[in-house]
């Protein structure tokens, strides 16, 4: 997919205009427009700038599937968690860590209890 025509996909997915991409990121609205219609291609430093204002990474600016193996539940939950402030981030990661932390001591009391059982 062209970088023009994912750049338009992710604006229209958030909800943004031109004007705020270029308020976000301090490139120029000429520049943008260039960028947008497919007249030239932007820098790598303007693409990083481009991809942090939309919350994607690079890869997903220039089309290049990074959600390939992802559920359609698992794309959903990252588009919801980019979306988030960073503080709701943090949280969010907490809970999982806490989660799979939980899901590891059940997995491990079960092995032991099934070697205990074994060897009785």
């Amino acid at each position: 997919m062209l970088f023009k025509t994912q750049i338009k996909e992710i604006m229209r997915h958030k909800g943004l205009k031109q004007a705020d991409l270029c308020r976000k990121t301090g490139i120029s609205t000429a520049l943008m427009s260039k960028y947008i219609s497919g007249k030239t291609s932007p820098s790598l430093d303007n693409a990083e700038a481009i991809a942090n204002a939309l919350q994607v990474t690079l890869d997903e600016l220039v089309g290049r599937d990074d959600k390939k193996d992802l559920t359609e539940q698992e794309s959903n939950l990252l588009t919801m968690f980019r979306e988030l402030g960073e503080a709701d981030q943090q949280e969010i990661f907490h809970y999982t860590e806490y989660k799979c932390s939980q899901k590891f001591l059940r997995e491990t009391s079960s092995r032991e209890a099934d070697e205990k059982f074994k060897g009785a």
